[in-house]
This record gives structure tokens, C-alpha cells and sequence, in this order.
């Protein structure tokens, strides 16, 4: 009695060519049947409940209300194996009692909202791919799990989240909300929640303050230009998030007292901020900081929270200089530290600073881009300087820097990590270090003494 049946890669064109008396089946997955185009026998797999279809032809015929009572899933990913306009001309029905749905697509397909007919049963929902021509989407209220990936998401001012939702995962190019009303009333049951716009995002501003499930745990927002007042009101403080990430907007200055302290996960990329705290050493469970893509004009020291940090991405930042990061790895507390900072596109970065601070921190590992022969040489000898290929950057003008190094370079204190105890001068540097303004030339007047 066969009951799990997989094909795979087989010339047939429809069920009734296989010949098949398999009316206890209940798992079918088709792989890569390139000659399927004609679906008809396998309503005679009336208990099958689960139905899995890769790179094959959609079927369209044999799902209505009345079939496959039993059937609980249904998988379809239609990579170069679909016909685009079929969608736009046939409805999408599906059996009455389903509870997950997945369509994949590597080719758009264009669909109405008015074509498809989710069971009241669905509690699972996964669109990848699929583009609505319809004005507004609709998510019914039974659903748990989201996740839509389409060119543009319009959603009109009565949108609410559905009550029962625990993960919402919405991605396009342009993702729309006429009213921000839906995040007043979020879901008690709500895990994550992702809002990407990956081209535009539109949503009016907030006028209330963010009200956070206990149990939510993962928060994004992408294209949205978030200002300082909306970041405010998204109240985050009051959150128990694990995970945030938050890109592209208008912050300016960074205040920690906007965050809970719960967060792991912390992006703030390409937020337009200019100005860090002294510290972020209350974010005492940080472990993942990425402040990517913002164009510091000035950073002074910044404290981290060293014990519990060990990924930090500084890309594109417009530094010239890495060492006020890590002050905090020299204090008595933070112990044999790693970290792992990512400084690639910072091509003005001072090359002296990284070498002493390869010197001084054995835990430190960096990624910088390949721009010139000095950082180029260092990278030969030492495990924890990994440098990728340069950037492509018509405005970059070459840094002077590279004269820095010199006769007192020895590659193997950089790749052994030199504890540097008695060379007090290397340890003030990255303590203290020159500033972006001040020479970069090395000489004691640079160098603050430590008292």
C-alpha cells in the first residue's frame, strides 16, 4: 500500500500514461517532468495530503472545491517551466480544507486578487514572485505565517494585520500602505515582522506610539525614511526584540535610549547618522552591530559592549580611521576580546591605525577593501587582515596614506598578535587615537599620553 511516491526527472505527459493504481497515496512530489502538461488521474489520489511540484507545469485542472478533501499542503515552484500569460487567463482554486500554500517563481507571473480563492482552512501563505495587477491586497484573518515577495504591495487604509498572525514577511520594489492604522493594533501573537520596500516604501506618519507584542522578537523596516520622531514612536524601548534592522533614513544623532537592550541583532544601515554616543555599552546583549552605509563626519571614542559583540560592520562609512571602535577591548573587564569589524568601502581609511591596531588586539580580525600595496602586503602575512577586491568608485581619489608604513613594519607581530606590554605608545594610539584632522604623520606629539 504506497502511501510516499517521489519522480523525478521522467519523459511522461500525463497520470493516465503511468498507469498507476495508487489510491492510498499520500505524499506526491514531482521534480523536473518536463513533459507534464495534462494533470488528469491524479484526482484519483483522493487521500493524498501533501503534494510537492518542482520545475514542472502548473496544475491548473485539477484543483476545485470538491477535490482532494484530505489534501493539508500544496508546494509549487515553477522555475522556466510555466507559461506566464496561463495565470493571467485561469483562476486559482485549491482544495477546501488546505493549510499551507507555497508558489515560487523565478519568471513573474501577473494575477488578480479576484483569480484566486484561498480556502477559509489556509493558515500557512508563501507568494514568491507572483505579481497582483489588482489595486489593493487582501490577507485573510485565519492566516498565521506570511510571506510575499512581489514588484508592488498596496494595501488600502482599513488593512489590518490578520489576529492570528505570528510571522508577516512582506518584500517588494514598491510596498504601500495607505494608512500606518495596522501597526496600532499588531497581533498578540506576532513573532516577526519585516516590511521591506526595496525601491519605495510609503506609509504616513505615525501619530501614536508603537504598542509591542511580549513575544515579538524580529522587527524590519527597509525604504520607509525613517526620521528621528518616527524612530520615537516606533517605541522599541518597550520591546523585547531580539532582532532589529532598520535602513535608510534621516536620524542624525544616535540615541541609545531608543533601544531595548534585549537586541542581538542590531542594523542601522544608511540611516544618515553623523554623530555616535560616547557609548553603546548598555546594549549589553549586542552581539551583531551594523552601522553600514552611514557617513560619519567625525567619531570620537565609542564604547561597545566588547563581552558580548563579535560582528561589527562599518562598510561605507567615510572612516579614515577604525581605532575609536575599539577602545573598549583594553579595559580590564573585556578580557581576551574578538571581534570581527567589516570596514570595506572606507577607501580613505588610515593604514597606520589598522596596523597598530592589528598590533595591539590579538582578538581583531578586519575586512578591508584591496586599494592599495601597503594593505596588500600586510594582508600576506597576517590571518586576521582579509582584503577583497577594490571598489569601483569614479570618485575616489587615492589616499596618501600608504607611506605610512614603514621600516618598523614586521609582518610577523601582525600575524602572531604582539601583546605590545612594553611598547606603551602603540597601546595610547588606539586607546586614544589621532584624529582625522591631524597629521598622519607618525611622530610623540601625535600620540596622547595616557594620564
Amino acid at each position: 500500500m504506497l502511501e510516499y511516491l517521489s519522480l523525478n526527472s521522467l519523459g511522461f505527459t500525463s497520470f493516465y500514461a503511468l498507469e498507476m493504481n495508487v489510491p492510498n497515496l499520500k505524499t506526491l512530489i514531482l521534480t523536473e517532468c518536463e513533459g507534464l502538461s495534462e494533470y488528469d488521474g491524479l484526482e484519483d489520489c483522493q487521500h493524498l495530503k501533501h503534494l510537492t511540484i518542482n520545475d514542472c507545469a502548473y496544475p491548473f485542472e485539477i484543483f476545485n472545491e470538491t477535490r482532494f478533501l484530505e489534501l493539508e499542503s500544496f508546494e509549487y515552484s515553477g522555475s522556466g517551466y510555466i507559461n506566464p500569460k496561463y495565470f493571467e487567463k485561469e483562476n486559482l482554486t485549491f482544495p477546501p480544507n488546505l493549510k499551507q500554500l507555497s508558489i515560487k517563481t523565478s519568471d513573474f507571473i501577473n494575477v488578480r486578487s479576484s483569480q484566486i480563492v484561498f480556502p477559509t482552512s489556509l493558515i500557512r501563505l508563501e507568494l514568491l514572485d507572483v505579481s497582483f495587477i489588482d489595486q489593493y491586497f487582501h490577507l485573510d484573518d485565519n492566516l498565521q505565517y506570511i510571506h510575499i515577495e512581489t514588484p508592488k504591495l498596496l494595501f488600502d487604509s482599513k488593512f489590518n494585520i490578520p489576529s492570528m498572525t505570528e510571522e508577516l514577511i512582506l518584500k517588494a520594489d514598491y510596498l504601500i500602505f495607505e494608512s500606518p492604522n495596522f501597526m496600532y493594533s499588531l497581533p498578540k501573537n506576532l513573532l516577526r515582522l519585516h516590511l521591506i520596500a526595496d525601491k519605495q516604501g510609503k506609509m504616513s506618519s505615525f501619530i501614536q506610539t508603537i504598542k509591542w507584542p511580549l513575544i515579538v522578537s524580529d522587527f524590519a523596516i527597509k525604504g520607509f525614511n525613517i526620521d528621528y520622531k518616527t524612530l520615537k514612536l516606533l517605541n522599541l524601548k518597550e520591546s523585547r526584540l531580539r532582532e532589529i534592522n532598520v535602513c535608510q533614513g534621516n536620524v542624525k544623532v544616535l540615541n541609545t535610549d531608543l533601544f531595548p537592550i534585549s537586541v542581538e541583532y542590531f542594523t542601522l544601515s544608511h540611516m544618515g547618522i553623523h554623530k555616535l554616543p560616547a557609548s553603546l555599552e548598555e546594549l549589553k546583549n549586542l552581539q551583531k552591530l551594523s552601522l553600514s552605509g552611514n557617513q560619519f563626519r567625525k567619531i570620537n571614542s565609542v564604547k561597545l559592549p566588547i563581552s558580548s559583540l563579535i560582528d561589527l560592520n562599518l562598510s561605507q562609512c567615510n572612516l579614515g580611521l577604525v581605532s575609536p571602535f575599539l577602545v573598549s577591548m583594553f579595559e580590564e573587564k573585556n578580557r581576551n576580546p574578538k571581534l570581527r569589524v567589516n570596514a570595506t568601502g572606507n577607501l580613505n581609511i588610515n593604514i597606520s591605525d589598522i596596523k597598530r591596531a592589528l598590533k595591539v588586539i590579538k582578538g581583531l580580525s578586519l575586512e578591508l577593501n584591496k586599494f592599495n600595496e601597503a594593505l596588500t602586503e600586510i594582508s600576506k602575512h597576517s590571518s586576521r587582515l582579509h582584503c577583497i577586491s577594490q571598489l569601483v568608485d569614479p570618485y575616489f581619489e587615492e589616499s596618501t596614506t600608504e607611506k605610512i608604513v614603514g621600516s618598523d613594519y614586521d609582518p610577523e607581530d601582525l600575524y602572531n598578535g604582539s601583546d605590545f606590554n612594553s611598547d606603551e605608545e602603540e597601546i595610547d594610539y588606539v586607546i586614544a587615537p589621532v584624529t582625522e584632522d591631524e597629521s598622519e604623520e607618525e611622530s610623540e606629539e601625535d600620540i596622547e599620553e595616557d594620564n
